[in-house]
């Protein structure tokens, strides 16, 4: 077995962000749009033929796998993840960001002329059999066709997205990302310290909280500014494409119904005494007089097993390769070809995430620090890889898969890889186990969702009251995060800064696929427990892609994402699993 390569080796894609073979990429691709519209803008080209529109069709998803569009920005995207201090890589980003975005630009009339066709034109196409491959792409284009504006318009909000969206929500990431955190005696990056509070001791967890909370709250200033401002940019975006609601267009894009979204919040926030009774449980558990909110993440035990990145490699393998072992076959790859970078490091961007794209390779970003939340991290992370990279089978135009769906990938992982922690582990340790579980699932479900009504809240109060101080944005933020945590859990007002490190607040209504992600999991892991040999079906699901709806993807499984009663039962599931921890506990 080859040696595992534990930093990025992006010299897969380019040497280096000055490479001359990405201006040559990219001035390629430039060539090749300006040509394809140059044959087909002309309104001579008939998007109502089947046999014509086939032609355009498979010239056109070629710019979705070229090079010049999508490897280099990809590569300068991850190169810039990793060193977001260097001025010059971060200047090449955005003049690389700004070529693609106006080359794009130029490709979007496809999209235009064909949300402009009337609906019975668009109803035959879709049951024209020469273009049936196409069908479900075509679906999301007529799908989306009333909120397209015209071509100067979307080329507009395509080109100012640099200004309104990307340097504020960056210029808070850069911030983030230079912060150094003293932690027993060493200096290290914010994001660490984030990840070791829940790690200390009671008095120095305590101690690190604050010193946390003191850096959010030193750049509560310009994140005010920059929230309100992708905020409003959003409410004026969505009132020129005629959504009504703060959470629609993500929910189109996401390829959800709002029904689903609303099904998944609704029947969460109506269930907080759940996550209200594992607090209660957990404060006694702990035997703290006061529990506070930089406690709530605490494990109520330790569980001696190591999960240095060695040992968590050592698990995931086994782990992937005992469900199926095309998964480890994977993992391993990766490994060997240095896709995954693992340890925090200054000027490395924080958090974790995997990123994937056609005709390049799936890269795994970590921040792993040793600990078993890193462990679980690193396996939710591999989720995303394993759904990315059999979703290759897919054409060109399906290989991107929605996000709501990803999480439900994500998630699975998570569970077949702890169901192989627990095998190694003393009576007491699983007890921890079980514990850790149910708490990370109560922050996946119940946090998600309270943070999706804070959002909602604060999107609904720009809309009507126009800029909200940092004060007033913190207050929500609390209301909310008290809702689900309950009267067990102190929660000071400097909590309200966290919106300043919350990046999904920026991806706007995000935070619901996790709730979504994980009870729908919750229920396709219970089927397979039942059931193994629906291990095709979940393989089938991750080769999917974007190739159908979500909805349609779990229904085929038995699983209806529309129905509140599917998410009360998941829910109905976490509640007994506290009664049952609450039992092992006594």
């Amino acid at each position: 077995m080859k040696k595992i390569q534990a930093e990025w080796n992006l010299k897969q894609l380019y040497l280096s962000p000055t490479d001359p073979l990405i201006e040559k990429d990219i001035r390629s691709a430039e060539q090749a749009i300006e040509k394809f519209r140059t044959n087909y803008y002309s309104k001579k080209a008939d998007f109502k033929k089947p046999g014509t529109l086939l032609v355009i069709l498979e010239k056109y998803k070629k710019f979705f796998e070229h090079p010049g569009l999508v490897k280099t920005a990809y590569y300068i995207s991850l190169n810039f993840q990793l060193n977001s201090f260097d001025e010059k890589v971060q200047q090449r980003m955005y003049q690389i960001d700004e070529r693609i975005t106006k080359a794009l630009n130029n490709l979007s009339f496809v999209q235009l002329r064909l949300g402009a066709l009337d609906k019975k034109t668009q109803k035959s196409l879709l049951q024209a059999t020469s273009i049936k491959k196409y069908s479900y792409f075509l679906k999301q284009i007529f799908d989306q066709s009333e909120h397209m504006l015209s071509e100067d318009e979307e080329n507009i909000l395509s080109l100012k997205k640099q200004t309104s969206y990307d340097l504020w929500t960056e210029g808070v990431q850069k911030f983030l990302a230079k912060q150094e955190i003293e932690l027993n005696g060493t200096l290290v990056p914010l994001d660490e310290a984030v990840s070791s509070i829940s790690n200390l001791s009671t008095k120095k967890r305590r101690e690190l909280f604050k010193k946390v909370y003191a850096v959010f709250e030193k750049g509560s200033d310009f994140a005010e500014s920059e929230l309100n401002a992708v905020i409003i940019d959003k409410k004026i975006t969505d009132e020129l494409r005629g959504f009504k609601k703060p959470y629609s267009s993500t929910v189109l894009s996401f390829e959800n119904t709002g029904a689903e979204l609303e099904a998944v919040t609704q029947a969460v926030s109506g269930d907080y005494k759940t996550s209200k009774k594992f607090y209660t449980l957990k404060k006694k558990a702990l035997g703290l007089k006061d529990m506070e909110y930089a406690d709530k993440d605490v494990s109520i035990g330790k569980i001696s097993t190591k999960f240095t990145f060695e040992e968590s490699v050592k698990i995931l393998r086994k782990a992937f390769r005992n469900f199926d072992p095309v998964f480890e076959d994977i993992f391993n790859r990766m490994l060997e070809s240095g896709q995954i970078s693992a340890f925090p490091k200054k000027g490395k961007m924080g958090g974790a995430f995997c990123a994937g794209a056609v005709n390049v390779p799936t890269y795994v970003f970590l921040n792993h620090t040793n600990d078993f939340r890193s462990l679980r991290t690193f396996a939710h992370e591999m989720g995303h890889a394993f759904h990315s990279e059999l979703s290759k089978k897919q054409d060109v135009l399906y290989q991107d898969y929605p996000i709501s769906i990803a999480e439900v990938a994500s998630t699975f992982f998570e569970k077949v890889v702890m169901n192989e922690v627990a095998k190694g582990l003393t009576k007491k340790e699983k007890i921890v186990l079980f514990h850790d579980r149910i708490s990370d699932e109560v922050s996946t479900i119940y946090r998600q969702v309270s943070a999706f009504n804070f959002e909602l809240e604060l999107h609904n109060m720009i809309r009507k009251e126009g800029f909200q101080s940092k004060e007033k944005i913190g207050a929500m933020l609390i209301k909310h995060l008290r809702a689900y945590l309950g009267s067990d859990v102190l929660v000071p007002d400097v909590v309200g800064n966290l919106f300043v490190y919350w990046s999904h607040f920026r991806r706007f209504f995000y935070v619901y696929t996790y709730a979504y992600g994980c009870i729908v999991s919750n229920a396709l892991y219970a089927k397979y427990v039942e059931n193994p040999s629906i291990k095709k079906d979940i393989i089938n699901f991750l080769s999917s892609g974007g190739s159908v709806s979500p909805r349609e993807i779990f229904k085929r499984m038995g699983i209806d994402t529309e129905k509140k009663e599917t998410y009360t039962k998941g829910l109905s599931v976490i509640s007994q699993e506290i009664k049952t921890l609450e039992q092992l506990l006594s």
